[in-house]
């Protein structure tokens, strides 16, 4: 599937699936650096090029999410189904399905990749990925491949997550399975500014002969006035040279309201010194804040040329406030106003565009009054029972989040966005229990039990 929303690559549309929804014309910086590593362990080397993929990248959301909305029901996403067009016969043709499922609290434990079998003419089942989550956050994902002939998931690769005192993702640890244990792949390191944006992530891979740490590749960030993603860079360490070199680099444009309406992407010419462009990507927004059409133009070496372009269609019955996701939707959920319900790709054929591929995404109605209980980690919830107001605290953090308060029956009765220490009243609610859900920037952050007398 073509990417959507550049900036989305990462995370958004980014599905995670064998050899789907890669980018067309540019390599993830891990594909180039680990590619042209030759002194990488050659196992690890292709498992840890083939599922880099999955590993989330926890940019900051670029627009505010949309506020959950007084409904006892949810839209959940169970699937997302990839199509390619054949001109020869003009019919749709499977491609690949992921199927999504969740936790009593919205957190998706599971995505299984089937890709179509075209003699059977079934999905059937490549891969899959399992997440565990502990006080809200994901703490483990691992990685499975189908085995066929034995009828059997093979675990292959892991990730261990930890986060900061603001609930953000600050290091990841990778292990691939050898057949009897697992063994340290590679870690993924990230800093954040006061205001929790991503400024820097470092990627490096454990050399076990040697016993330390390789440096492979990092990405720079930084933000304009507004907290917007203004400049990203990737960089590759030249273990001979000792030194970072320049690999890519993305530049965001935004309008008046805050909203990002192209990407331009550079690839750095050593030869030359300079940086080139190579694809240039516009968004086109409706009425209703939904980016409906994404244009791409590749640059031909002295003009932007058509190259690609994407549209899609939402259901504007339903705010992003009001979807389950997949974890990797989470991340930059800001950029998803509404429910998005189908992609549809066309490639430029030097004199029109022709249709390429096509994305159907599933929900179905689902109750939220499972929220669980977690056991909160250094933030204050009193008095309890609470009459009149009750104070939210939490550790060493400047950072807003959003509160939202639910009923016994999943209804949402508050959402407001809170500093640490706030006091907010409670006497105008009926007297009884209710569930509290506190998100940053990287998500839910604490949850837990209310009681108002």
């Amino acid at each position: 599937m073509k990417q959507i929303f550049t900036f989305i690559l990462s995370g958004f549309i980014a599905i995670s699936s064998t050899g789907q929804s890669q980018h067309r014309n540019k390599p993830s910086d891990a594909e180039k650096h680990l590619k042209n590593r030759v002194d990488f362990p050659v196992n690890i080397q292709e498992k840890a090029l083939e599922y880099s993929k999955f590993q989330p990248v926890m940019y900051t959301r670029q627009l505010s999410p949309q506020p959950k909305q007084t409904l006892v029901l949810m839209q959940q996403l169970d699937s997302y189904v990839y199509q390619e067009y054949d001109e020869l016969t003009s019919q749709w043709l499977n491609r690949s399905k992921n199927v999504f499922s969740y936790d009593a609290s919205g957190n998706n434990t599971s995505d299984i990749f089937y890709e179509w079998n075209t003699e059977t003419e079934l999905f059937v089942e490549t891969g899959k990925q399992e997440f565990v989550y502990e006080t809200g956050n994901l703490s483990q994902q691992i990685y499975y491949e189908w085995d066929a002939v034995a009828g059997e998931w093979v675990t292959v690769f892991r990730w261990l997550y930890s986060y900061n005192e603001d609930g953000l993702m600050s290091m990841a640890y990778s292990y691939f399975w050898n057949g009897t244990g697992w063994e340290m792949a590679g870690k993924d390191q990230r800093t954040f500014d006061e205001n929790g944006n991503l400024v820097l992530r470092l990627l490096a891979w454990w050399d076990g002969t040697g016993s330390q740490w390789i440096n492979s590749s990092k990405e720079e960030h930084s933000y304009n006035i507004n907290g917007d993603l203004s400049v990203s860079t990737s960089y590759t360490w030249d273990m001979f040279t000792n030194e970072w070199l320049n690999v890519s680099m993305n530049e965001y444009a935004y309008n008046t309201g805050g909203y990002m309406i192209s990407n331009t992407y550079r690839e750095w010419n050593s030869v030359a010194q300079q940086w080139e462009n190579l694809m240039l990507e516009e968004y086109i927004y409706d009425i209703n804040l939904n980016i409906v059409l994404t244009e791409e133009n590749a640059w031909d070496g002295s003009q932007w040329v058509e190259s690609w372009k994407s549209e899609m269609t939402y259901n504007n019955d339903y705010t992003a406030g009001e979807l389950i996701l997949p974890w990797y939707f989470e991340e930059v959920s800001g950029q998803l106003q509404h429910m998005l319900t189908n992609i549809t790709d066309y490639g430029f054929n030097g004199l029109s565009y022709v249709l390429a591929s096509n994305s159907d995404f599933n929900y179905s109605q689902v109750n939220i009054t499972g929220i669980e209980e977690n056991e909160i980690r250094q933030a204050m919830v009193y008095p309890q029972p609470a009459k009149e107001q009750v104070t939210f605290s939490w550790k060493n953090s400047n950072q807003l989040l959003e509160l939202s308060l639910y009923d016994l029956n999943g209804k949402t009765v508050s959402v407001q966005t809170i500093e640490n220490n706030t006091s907010i009243p409670v006497a105008d609610l009926t007297p009884g229990i209710y569930f509290y859900r506190l998100a940053g920037k990287a998500g839910t952050l604490y949850t837990g039990k209310l009681s108002v007398r």
